[in-house]
């Protein structure tokens, strides 16, 4: 990045993060995040003009998406936001596809954001290969941008028939021929400082065209914000899937099949994500020991609250509550 006294050649990553920002609100995204990996001088800039980018369209800046980079702190974290992440070794820390992995996890528990803004196509690319994996759709569920107009993401679009990226295309022919040109000037003049920046250009592909994915059908869109407001209030009944297929009027099997349509996952999966998370709330927050936490979570038996807790957070729910710093009464 330019400083005093110093040389700068390259792309002008505000009109960069402009031009995404433009584009996804067309889309109708509100919800824009950033994720990173890496902890390079070219990121942190780019992460503070989306930062700088969402309050001046005063759009919420949250910083639980904001991921590898603390608002508080204005510096590069890789760490972030990683805590459910599996650690490869201590001394490397945690790899790419690990950092993707609990983005995603997070994804499960907080709700998708509309748009995910990564720091370079490979990080999107691999997101994009995870979250197919997983069931999330790109980008009915969430619409996803890289930067670098790379080959590596036209390569894997193509052979793994994912959705083309949509990114921002670097010049980097004029971009070195401005390099040549800037050394000629410091040759002639090596006290100046100056720096040349080169206008991006927005590629827009399949990856965050919302509008055209077919996502934004009103009936859709209605069913869905339905179903997930009736489990935010009901996720503890007994008897939630009959409820559901009574006030919606539809057969069992067909609501379930519509149910894996809109959300990517099977309806015991998204209610189980959200018990798991009102659980983690109760562990973190009160004092109730773990049997009126499963109780009040929807669970019948610790076992099953045990099985699906420790699958999405890797411990079982006492480490959880012992670790959070609440104190754990016997249960």
């Amino acid at each position: 990045l330019p400083q005093s006294g110093s040389h700068y050649v390259g792309i002008d990553e505000r009109k960069t993060i402009q031009l995404l920002m433009d584009h996804l609100t067309e889309q109708n995204c509100r919800n824009i995040v950033f994720f990173t990996f890496i902890s390079e001088g070219f990121v942190l800039e780019r992460v503070r003009e989306l930062v700088a980018d969402l309050r001046a369209r005063d759009l919420q800046v949250n910083q639980q998406w904001i991921y590898g980079y603390s608002c508080a702190k204005d510096r590069l974290d890789s760490g972030i936001c990683a805590q459910s992440a599996k650690r490869v070794n201590r001394k490397t820390g945690l790899s790419l596809h690990s950092h993707i992995q609990a983005y995603i996890r997070r994804m499960r528990y907080f709700g998708f954001p509309d748009a995910v803004i990564f720091s370079t196509d490979r990080q999107a690319v691999l997101f994009m290969q995870a979250a197919a994996a997983a069931g999330i759709r790109i980008p009915e569920d969430v619409a996803v941008a890289g930067i670098d107009d790379s080959q590596i993401a036209y390569d894997v679009s193509e052979q793994e028939l994912c959705a083309r990226l949509t990114t921002i295309r670097q010049n980097f022919r004029e971009i070195g021929r401005s390099a040549v040109r800037l050394l000629n000037v410091v040759c002639r003049n090596p006290d100046s400082s100056r720096e040349m920046l080169i206008d991006p250009l927005l590629i827009v592909r399949a990856s965050t065209l919302k509008q055209s994915s077919g996502c934004f059908v009103p009936a859709d869109i209605n069913f869905r914000s339905e179903i997930t407001a009736w489990l935010e209030d009901h996720y503890a009944d007994e008897h939630i899937l009959q409820q559901l297929t009574e006030r919606f009027e539809l057969n069992k099997a067909y609501f379930l099949i519509k149910c894996k349509k809109l959300f990517g996952v099977n309806f015991i999966r998204l209610l189980n994500d959200v018990r798991i998370r009102k659980s983690l709330y109760y562990l973190g927050h009160t004092d109730q020991n773990i049997t009126e936490i499963y109780t009040a979570a929807g669970y019948n038996s610790y076992q099953n609250f045990n099985r699906e807790f420790k699958k999405r957070l890797g411990k079982p729910p006492y480490r959880y509550k012992k670790l959070s710093g609440v104190r754990r009464i016997a249960y």
